[in-house]
């Protein structure tokens, strides 16, 4: 298999560093028990479990930002996982019906930079105006604050899903016995 074959990781399908990647895959502790899900189910457990630890996290993060009560802020982060989740769904399905209309196959480098940036984009214009009214607070500094979440949140899911694909194998993709894929 060639070095950078997308086959061999998800990460790699957007063209990653393949070396970070394979340096990433054989350090899975041999002997971890893997589970694996259908792919329905291993979405939503991942979406429950990245949800669930995004709220434990962000909510104490919020509240640094913000200066508000930390139970507001945890309610808030809540509030903004339904959002996150609700865009998500709503904007993968648009962007895949865009997709399938030009009959697209495959997404370059070029239509992931965009179909990420569009996301972030529609997701800020959904919570700007959020944080502005939650803490009350200037555009400026909403602006701030969401700034530092993507960035938390830039490091916490490559962290989270690098983790839960060392318990959660992909549908298809065994484990080699060296514990590469």
């Amino acid at each position: 298999m060639a070095r950078n074959d997308p086959e061999r990781c998800s990460c790699l399908a957007w063209g990653g560093p393949a070396f970070l990647v394979e340096s990433l895959r054989t350090s899975r502790p041999k002997g971890l028990p893997v589970i694996v899900l259908q792919p329905q189910k291993r979405r939503l457990v991942y979406t429950v479990f990245y949800e669930a630890l995004a709220i434990a996290l962000s909510g104490p993060l919020l509240w640094w930002l913000g200066g508000g009560e930390a139970l507001g802020s945890l309610a808030l982060a809540a509030l903004i996982s339904a959002i996150a989740m609700i865009w998500n769904y709503s904007f993968n399905a648009m962007y895949e019906a865009w997709e399938r209309r030009r009959h697209l196959k495959f997404r370059s480098v070029r239509a992931r930079w965009i179909h990420a940036s569009l996301f972030e984009i529609g997701l800020i214009a959904a919570t700007l105006p959020l944080y502005m009214w939650w803490y009350d607070v200037e555009l400026w500094r909403a602006l701030q604050m969401e700034a530092a979440l993507l960035a938390f949140f830039f490091f916490f899911t490559f962290a989270f899903t690098w983790a839960f694909d060392q318990v959660f194998e992909l549908p298809g993709k065994g484990y080699g016995s060296e514990g590469t894929r």
